[in-house]
Formats: C-alpha cells, sequence, structure tokens
C-alpha cells in the first residue's frame, strides 16, 4: 500500500512541476520552457513507452521469436553479429544511449533559449526582438 502512495505522490508533484513551468511559459513566452517541458515531463514518457517496447522484444528475441516492429527486429539472440542483426545486448545499450543522447540534447536547448530569453548569452539581445544599444556604441566616430 505504501508503494502506490508513494507513486501518487511522485505523480502529483512531477503534475505540479509541469504545470508551474507552463504557467511560467505563459507569463514570459520564453520558448525555453517549452523545451524544458518536452525534456522533463514529454520525454520520459515517450521513452518509457521505448523501454517498454524494446523489453517485449528482446523478450520475444530470446525466446526465439521475430518482433514486429522495425527497429526492434535488428536484435539476434546469438552472441555476435548475424548479417545485419546486433546482439540483444549492443541494441539495448545503443538504444539507452540514444535516449540518453536526446534527453540531454532537450535540456541543452531548453537552457540555450532560456539564456538567450533572459538577456546573459552574448549578442542574444531580450526576448522581446527590441535591440539593445551595447555600451560605447557610436562614441568616438565623427562623421562630417
Amino acid at each position: 500500500m505504501a508503494i502506490w502512495a508513494v507513486i501518487v505522490l511522485r505523480a502529483l508533484m512531477y503534475l505540479g512541476a509541469a504545470v508551474l513551468t507552463a504557467l511560467v511559459y505563459r507569463r514570459t513566452k520564453n520558448a525555453g520552457f517549452l523545451w524544458l517541458l518536452g525534456a522533463l515531463f514529454l520525454w520520459p514518457v515517450i521513452e518509457s513507452g521505448s523501454v517498454a517496447l524494446l523489453r517485449h522484444s528482446a523478450r520475444q528475441v530470446l525466446a526465439g521469436q521475430e518482433p514486429a516492429l522495425f527497429p526492434y527486429s535488428l536484435m539476434s539472440a546469438g552472441p555476435g553479429w548475424s548479417g545485419r542483426r546486433m546482439p540483444v545486448e549492443d541494441f539495448i545499450t545503443k538504444v539507452y544511449a540514444l535516449h540518453a543522447v536526446v534527453r540531454n540534447g532537450l535540456l541543452l536547448a531548453a537552457m540555450f533559449f532560456i539564456a538567450r530569453g533572459l538577456g546573459i548569452l552574448r549578442n542574444a539581445g531580450p526576448s522581446d526582438g527590441s535591440a539593445a544599444a551595447t555600451p560605447g556604441e557610436g562614441e568616438g566616430r565623427e562623421t562630417e
């Protein structure tokens, strides 16, 4: 019973954080918060579905059956490469590495857009599209 309470509490915390992130986006209109929503809330849902399919397909391959979906049909139960198929362990490693690359790329994009919107990055300017004058601009030049 206690494990279900922890699961529900964690789901409520994630939902609350997602709602707060959406409200911050609504207030600031900074696209980085949309990327953050994707990286922290949408991608884990997609990733968990992919991991479930991966586990199911790996069980099928190890039982001697053929997985129906394309990328998972590239697995073989043998210890080495057989034709165009790779061992289950190698395939699982590559899928998890791809998940990490996508997750970190989404987080990097979120940080970039949030920093750009806050004017932290150089030559980024404010997020409202107006050009900010840099100090010393136009000084020291005399035109005739």
